[in-house]
């Protein structure tokens, strides 16, 4: 066994330190994000406690706290902190409470009214064995959590605290064997216990970086969707459209029928909540790898890939059946809406040209949808250069 330079009460001084800056940084982001995260408070209390817990060991060692007292109410207060940190990192990790996580206070008081019962909290090894013990159980259990997170967003931060996680539970199990038996240890538990802190103090840096990723996520996403019906808006479309164009590739125009008389009839309200259920209706009945936007106004496009003219022909009339089979409750008069599509479609002969055409070929489409007497579709098929 290699010996340690370092003294418990140096080591429980710098955990207190590294405590500290999580606790601030929790508070700081729950106070000045735009919309609070669930977890930072159950995080920052949890911190606290276990400020509180360091402080009281610390001083402790240090002959400042009666024997009995510091032992018991440090690894209580650990416990607590420990239950606190993985009910806030859930709910960090899902965006939102789960009543059930709190169901780990159990155990927690539980180990607490063993302690006073067996009074096994006297014995140093024991104590800090069991400590360490529940410290690897609740970072294994957290790091589990962030990896098995399906949600998308900082994919790859949650997989670096799922790691950091895994990391600070391993070295806390060697901590744990450590205090029960040191001969078998190749370094000191108190140098794992350092090592731990450098750890824990990674996880803070990375929750924090996390809640970073997930706020630029938010307003990228803000930036990109249309705020009244939720769909992408026309920046989005512009960016995201396939440079590859390929001759199965359609674009589809939409324009609400009579939109101006709605308004001026039922009020713009009205009008708000019929575009809101008719972005909805064009969504339901499009496909899922097919791109829609809100263009402007009563207008919307789509880009539809991997179809022939047939199939999305077949695509628009689904669309332009869903629409005027709504009926939307304006008080308590059912209001009915009919929508005129245009399609343009990359020509037969393979020439992919350019959106910008495609757009264009659409709105004449469109017009001629219109001309027709509207509620219906029309596909223009004149070649048009790039």
């Amino acid at each position: 066994m290699i010996n340690s330079d370092l003294d418990l009460a140096t080591v429980l001084l710098l955990q207190k330190s590294t405590y500290l800056v999580g606790a601030f940084a929790f508070l700081y982001l729950h106070m000045t994000i735009p919309r609070p995260h669930a977890g930072l408070l159950t995080l920052f209390a949890a911190v606290v406690l276990m400020v509180i817990g360091s402080t009281l060991a610390g001083d402790g060692l240090l002959g400042k706290v009666p024997f009995s007292i510091w032992t018991f109410g440090s690894f209580a207060i650990g416990m607590l902190g420990y239950a606190m940190t993985f009910i806030g990192f859930r709910a960090l990790n899902r965006q939102a409470y789960n009543r059930h996580d709190f169901l780990v206070l159990l155990p927690a008081l539980g180990l607490i009214a063993a302690a006073l019962h067996t009074e096994f909290y006297l014995s140093q090894p024991v104590r800090s064995a069991i400590f360490n013990f529940v410290a690897t159980t609740t970072l294994f259990a957290c790091g589990i959590d962030f990896i098995r997170n399906n949600d998308a967003t900082a994919k790859r931060v949650k997989y670096i605290l799922g790691g950091l996680c895994g990391l600070g539970g391993l070295l806390s199990l060697i901590a744990g064997i450590g205090f029960l038996k040191p001969d078998i240890m190749l370094f000191h538990p108190v140098t794992a216990f350092f090592y731990i802190i450098i750890v824990n103090f990674s996880i803070f840096m990375f929750a924090v970086i996390l809640l970073a990723e997930r706020a630029m996520c938010a307003l990228k996403l803000q930036a990109e969707t249309d705020e009244l019906t939720g769909s992408f808006n026309r920046r989005y479309f512009f960016e995201h459209y396939p440079q590859d164009l390929a001759p199965t590739d359609a674009v589809m125009l939409m324009d609400l029928d009579h939109f101006k008389k709605i308004n001026d009839t039922h009020g713009h309200q009205a009008g708000d909540e019929i575009l809101r259920e008719t972005a909805l209706h064009i969504q339901n009945a499009l496909r899922k790898e097919d791109i829609l936007a809100r263009y402007g106004g009563e207008e919307f496009i789509a880009l539809i890939r991997n179809v022939d003219q047939s199939k999305a022909k077949d695509i628009a009339e689904r669309i332009r059946v869903a629409v005027a089979n709504q009926a939307i409750m304006i008080g308590s008069q059912p209001v009915h809406v009919t929508i005129s599509i245009g399609i343009a479609h990359v020509s037969h002969d393979g020439r992919v040209r350019g959106i910008r055409s495609l757009i264009n070929q659409a709105d004449e489409g469109l017009y001629a949808a219109k001309k027709k007497g509207r509620n219906c579709v029309h596909t223009e098929w004149r070649l048009e250069a790039a």
